[in-house]
């Protein structure tokens, strides 16, 4: 009766190294390879992605810093205008002729207000 098994000779520990070398190689380049590229270009596009991200971020900033700085300044506005508006009440009344021109200012104001008010709602 023949056999089917081969007896091969014992393999030696350098032979074993470089066969393991070799299946090594062909897995890398073959399977391992290929992803680590796709994984690479995958990250290249998520950091793209990453930084224009932060440019629309830091313009939002900056626009809301401006808005907030408006605000603070038309704020402050209004109540030097109030402050005005005592201290000539306690003096004096205020003329028919005065009076529409400071409606007018403060209505100008409210405006400015609301608009800002709007602009950082759609923020």
């Amino acid at each position: 009766m023949k056999t089917l098994i081969k007896k091969e000779s014992p393999v030696t520990l350098s032979q074993l190294d470089q066969r393991l070398s070799q299946a090594f190689a062909r897995f890398y380049s073959s399977i391992l390879e290929p992803e680590f590229q796709s994984l690479r270009k995958e990250m290249r596009g998520i950091r793209a992605e990453i930084a224009e991200m932060k440019e629309h971020i830091e313009d939002l900033y900056k626009k809301q810093e401006d808005l907030h700085i408006e605000y603070t300044v038309i704020k402050e506005q209004l109540c030097r205008m109030e402050a005005k508006l005592d201290q000539v009440a306690g003096e004096t009344r205020i003329s028919n002729d005065e009076l529409p021109r400071l409606k007018h200012q403060v209505a100008l104001l409210q405006k400015r207000i609301e608009e800002l008010e709007r602009r950082a709602a759609k923020q």
